[in-house]
């Protein structure tokens, strides 16, 4: 066995141009949550449930209170992420970031202008 055989290369291979990998990643993918203060299969006359959901384009500070005083969400909403609410009424919304907030509520969007304050709005869905 006197043949010569060739030697595998030891260099690592050259990093990926930024550009490349980028153009790789998966896209972003919107995230859509629901929180329920009421079991979801509970029935909707028995419960007196009414939905809301919001949405950001960017991070976005919400607090949702229901009719029971239970907290339906406390927490940093994300760019594109949107949140289903279904809780007993009336919901007691604070929404920090509220320029960059969309509500829709009963499948109606809710103008936030005239319940926002240094850009925090607190309503009452009834």
């Amino acid at each position: 066995m006197g043949g010569k055989h060739a030697r595998p290369s030891l260099k690592p291979n050259p990093p990926e141009p930024a550009a490349s990998a980028a153009a790789s990643a998966p896209a972003a993918v919107a995230t859509v949550e629901t929180v329920y203060s009421v079991p979801a299969d509970a029935p909707a006359a028995a419960t007196a449930l009414k939905g809301a959901s919001i949405t950001t384009s960017e991070p976005s500070w919400v607090e949702v209170l229901d009719g029971a005083n239970q907290v339906l969400l406390s927490r940093v909403v994300l760019p594109g992420e949107t949140v289903g609410l279904d809780g007993r009424l009336p919901l007691r919304v604070k929404i920090g970031n509220a320029r960059s907030t969309q509500l829709v509520f009963r499948g109606q969007s809710v103008d936030l202008a005239d319940v926002t304050r240094d850009n925090v709005a607190r309503l009452e869905l009834k």
